[in-house]
């Protein structure tokens, strides 16, 4: 009986042609028994076991290995393609009554065929994804490894306590896929999808929306947004000579109610210039933004580079709550003096002494060289980020609007930043929260542990197995941490206190 079934399932398209033509609900016993073979009725007591060993059968006769790729996108996508064919039967057979005529589900009827086998060759791919450094299987749940099956073969919502599991992992796991089940389908299944098994991040995504706004004084101010138009208004303060097209949670924007706005400082993407700018002048343009653009007092995320400007806004009390990311320190006070690399001590140096000749030259660099700095000083994990193809080619866009106009507003930037600040850090009055990814070695001499101490209330994360690219690879865990101390920090404000 089993070699009369699997004959006609041997190859993917004999497959759909039997299922289609013939179907479970016309598969009969006595059909069967009348090609002559009696063993039936002694072996199988109905079809449906028959089918169920049929569908084992076939599995067994047809092993898929495990792929040797290298890259744990291109493996979990080749162990999909691989297995699309038995997955066409199995959708087959169940949707065609099998289901109906045993009373099980499709996550049994796995179990059925597969057994305590069903794991093994998905944990196999993300352990050699482990052993060369591409995930850290000491960080991902149980819940992540057993997705890629269970999301497809569950016929029910995915419970509120396994995604917050998920949602709680410090690892890259795109939310929207676990309610997204067709895509999953279609990548488990053999699709070239870009998300593969719900664990590859979207890192970044173009602006859902984009304009200018001119301020009181008639400069512009080149702004991009994601997320709910009335959401919680997040401002972006971006990194070096980044404009407004590079975002970060693209995927979880909406789910957390965020309104992401990025905004390009002046002489940066399509802002206007402002030749001597201060971070104070920074701090009044925030503030006069976000009256035009109604985001009250929004919370403030300052990345890189933009980390100071981002605390000068909390120091003008124009932010409900700052996350510092990845954030460019003080590097200029005295306390980091014998802890500079050489080279980089000079240009504090030359800064102090000379402003003006150091924002000249400053103005030598364009967007090949940032690209080049930020690609040659980053680890292996931020570089898997960075040559993501939908990120590089972000970046790249992002880089060139901001040196559209030259080098002039990143000059400006660089000078502010590597320069000693001029606010007092003391008075920031709201949360801050700092992250800091463990592998950096780019931003702040001690990954922010001096500079935490310098802000009241203010509390430092460092992220495991990440360098510099962290608001990318825990956006979610970044913004989820921002919005619940932003609605402290403005209670803590309606009351009069700090905030906690």
């Amino acid at each position: 009986m089993t070699h009369w079934i699997l004959s006609a399932v041997e190859c993917r398209s004999t497959a759909s042609v039997w299922i289609a033509s013939v179907g479970y609900a016309k598969l009969t016993t006595e059909s069967v028994a009348a090609r002559g073979i009696a063993v039936l009725y002694r072996r199988w007591p109905n079809k449906d076991p028959v089918v169920l060993a049929a569908l084992e059968h076939y599995r067994n006769g047809h092993p898929v290995d495990v792929p040797v790729t290298g890259d744990l996108l291109a493996a979990l996508t080749g162990m999909g393609e691989a297995r699309a064919g038995f997955f066409a039967i199995v959708a087959a057979v169940a949707v065609s009554g099998l289901l109906v005529g045993t009373g099980l589900t499709p996550a049994q009827v796995r179990d059925e065929i597969l057994g305590d086998r069903r794991p093994a060759r998905i944990h196999a791919i993300y352990q050699r994804a482990h052993d060369h450094g591409e995930n850290d299987l000491r960080r991902i749940p149980p819940t992540v490894l057993a997705m890629q099956l269970d999301l497809l073969m569950d016929l029910e919502a995915v419970r509120a306590a396994r995604i917050e599991s998920i949602d709680d992992a410090p690892v890259p796991v795109a939310r929207p896929a676990l309610r997204g089940r067709t895509q999953a389908a279609k990548t488990w299944c053999g699709g070239a999808g870009a998300v593969a098994m719900m664990w590859i991040m979207e890192f970044v995504a173009d602006p859902e929306r984009m304009g200018e706004s001119t301020l009181p004084g008639g400069r512009v101010l080149g702004w991009a947004e994601w997320g709910p138009e009335d959401g919680l208004p997040v401002l972006l303060c971006p990194g070096a000579a980044t404009s407004r097209w590079l975002g970060f949670g693209p995927g979880v924007v909406h789910s957390l109610g965020v309104r992401l706005v990025s905004v390009d400082r002046p002489g940066l993407g399509v802002s206007s210039p402002s030749p001597g700018r201060t971070f104070a002048d920074f701090a009044a343009d925030m503030r006069d933004f976000a009256a035009l653009r109604g985001l009250e007092r929004p919370a403030v995320v300052g990345n890189s580079q933009g980390a100071p400007f981002a605390l000068a806004c909390a120091v003008d009390g124009i932010a409900a709550a700052v996350a510092v990311v990845s954030g460019a320190d003080e590097v200029a006070a005295p306390r980091f003096a014998g802890a500079l690399p050489d080279e980089l001590r000079g240009i504090v140096d030359r800064v102090a002494a000379d402003p003006l000749g150091a924002e000249e030259m400053f103005r030598g660099f364009g967007a090949e060289a940032m690209l080049a700095m930020v690609m040659g000083g980053s680890p292996e994990p931020d570089l898997r980020v960075y040559r993501d193809p939908a990120f590089a080619a972000a970046y790249r866009r992002a880089l060139d609007e901001a040196f559209a106009q030259g080098s002039g507003g990143y000059a400006r930037d660089t000078v502010l930043a590597m320069g000693r600040w001029p606010f007092d850090l003391g008075r920031v009055r709201v949360p801050v929260d700092l992250w800091y990814g463990e592998l950096d070695t780019s931003h702040s001499p001690d990954n922010g542990a001096t500079l935490a101490t310098r802000i009241p209330h203010a509390r430092r994360h460092v992220v495991q197995g990440i360098g510099g690219a962290v608001l990318w690879t825990d956006a979610e865990r970044i913004l989820r941490r921002l919005v619940d101390r932003a609605a402290s920090g403005v209670a803590a404000a309606q009351d009069g206190d700090p905030a906690p």
